[in-house]
């Protein structure tokens, strides 16, 4: 972990940007990449310069696969307590009191 004043520098879409935090220097640029890439992909796929709006795409891209992640876990753990009730069920059956 880094202290809390660390300023670092990462490229996103050829512009540099200052993130200051406690934050990993390795983690951040796997963030960096990531957000990038996304950006790239949009810019190539619509033809577009207009960063903002490129940015704007990327964010609900990634809210998007962020939210579909958010509902899987949902359903797993739904599930999970549902095999577990069940199994707690089928043990209270079985076991004297």
């Amino acid at each position: 972990m880094q202290s809390e004043n660390e300023v670092r520098r990462v490229e996103i879409c050829d512009r540099i940007y200052a993130v200051t935090g406690a934050i990993d220097g390795d983690y951040l640029e796997r963030l960096s990449a990531y957000v990038d890439g996304k950006m790239r992909e949009i810019q190539e796929s619509s033809r577009t310069v207009d960063t903002v709006k490129v940015a704007v795409m990327a964010a609900l891209n990634i809210a998007d696969e962020l939210f579909q992640q958010r509902d899987q876990a949902e359903r797993a753990d739904a599930a999970i307590a549902d095999r577990s009730s069940r199994c707690s069920e089928m043990l209270d059956a079985l076991l004297p009191e």
